[in-house]
């Protein structure tokens, strides 16, 4: 897999050698490893950047993820949606804590039989 990145007014705080995309996409793996096709690779990119941004929001002070998944675990027939967002939000506050960027864009794009993902990232703004 290749990734590619972008820097949009971003101030690099952590781990200035690794690429952003390839930091995404380290945190995005679990669902990008069961992906079968280009619709299901970004879906997963998608869910992936939500919860990224959620759990920046939650490092920075707010409590977004309890809210959402207090309304998550409310609604009925979506259980399995339910689980995977846990398991990303644990996932992003455990092992990914240090970044304090939001994924502003992340596009997705199969050429040369490989998967390109594509960020760009924001800093949180204090």
């Amino acid at each position: 897999m290749r990734v590619q990145r972008k820097r949009i007014n971003m101030k690099r705080k952590k781990d200035p050698v690794k690429k952003y995309s390839t930091v995404f996409v380290d945190f995005a793996a679990p669902l990008l490893e069961i992906a079968t096709n280009l619709d299901e690779f970004r879906q997963a990119v998608g869910m992936a950047k939500l919860v990224w941004n959620v759990g920046a929001l939650d490092l920075a002070g707010d409590t977004p993820a309890e809210v959402a998944l207090t309304r998550l675990r409310g609604e009925p027939g979506i259980e399995e949606a339910t689980s995977v967002f846990e398991m990303l939000i644990d996932r992003r506050l455990s092992e990914f804590g240090e970044y304090e960027w939001v994924v502003d864009e992340a596009t997705v794009r199969y050429e040369n039989d490989d998967w390109i993902v594509r960020v760009e990232v924001k800093e949180l703004q204090a």
